[in-house]
């Protein structure tokens, strides 16, 4: 299993571990402020409570803004409409998704769209590792948010047709890689400590196997998010913006993208970042 696609997809503990520093930006124009929060779709009880920067940052915040909304009541009306495969799988890719089905002691449908088969595989094997969903960084937020507008980046329905819109190539590369061996671990330390190379590594390996890939779920998306975000802060101020990780590193990530846009741009472990 790739652990990069959890980049794309209750009790606490006492304190943060000090090591924790996930990618953390602030963001300013037109006189007002965002807050860019890199984050894993999975997690743990001793995530939490995140570093007191990111809490401060939050509780002082106005708008909540995530990729999308994960309780967005249209999702079972939207995966009945991109959740279905529109061929066959081959084969032998078949006979290897069944036999992980059968390790993972899950149903699997065989007639779900690949790119959704390979996000819910993803999922459970997560899962299995010791993480929950119920515990993701964007799911914490969310039930956090009180009285806080929420924003979306894109949407359930705009996420989901851009991975419906992928190449049948394309989608059987991203259920491909689900079945490779990875160590959860490893993505899980490079967010926790805030380690942008490793990010982007695991982000560019587990999608090397299609230039596709690579352009439509991270160039196009990044610029499409940056633009987003700049025309939010033409007229909002103390926007708390979460999203997945791996959007916020290397050439392509949308921190550097909103620099070349002329926006002002602080990691907020590198340099002070206000506060309201």
């Amino acid at each position: 299993m790739r652990a990069w696609l959890l980049l794309l997809l209750f009790p606490f503990a006492l304190w943060a571990a000090p090591e924790d520093r996930p990618p953390f930006y602030q963001v300013q124009a037109h006189g007002h402020t965002a807050w860019l929060l890199g984050t894993i779709h999975v997690g743990s009880k001793d995530f939490y409570p995140l570093p007191s920067q990111v809490e401060d940052a939050f509780s002082h915040s106005q708008i909540l803004a995530l990729e999308a909304d994960p309780n967005d009541p249209q999702v079972p009306t939207l995966l009945a409409r991109y959740g279905r495969a529109e061929a066959p799988l081959p084969a032998p890719l078949a006979k290897q998704v069944s036999a992980l089905c059968q390790t993972l002691a899950i149903p699997c449908d065989l007639n779900t769209s690949p790119w959704l088969l390979s996000a819910q595989l993803a999922m459970f094997q997560m899962m299995q590792a010791g993480y929950s969903p119920d515990l993701g960084v964007d799911s914490m937020l969310l039930s956090r948010k009180g009285q806080k507008p929420l924003w979306q980046l894109e949407s359930m329905g705009r996420q989901m047709a851009i991975f419906t819109e992928l190449s049948q190539d394309a989608q059987l590369a991203m259920l491909e890689a689900t079945l490779e061996d990875a160590d959860p671990a490893e993505l899980i330390d490079a967010w926790r400590g805030g380690d942008a190379q490793v990010l982007d590594a695991l982000m560019r390996e587990g999608l090397s196997d299609s230039d596709e890939l690579w352009q439509r779920l991270m160039v196009d998306r990044n610029h499409d998010m940056a633009g987003t975000i700049g025309d939010w802060l033409l007229r909002q101020d103390g926007i708390f913006i979460a999203v997945g990780a791996g959007h916020l590193v290397g050439p392509d990530g949308i921190p550097a993208l909103l620099k070349q846009a002329g926006l002002q741009v602080k990691d907020c472990w590198q340099a002070h970042c206000q506060l309201p």
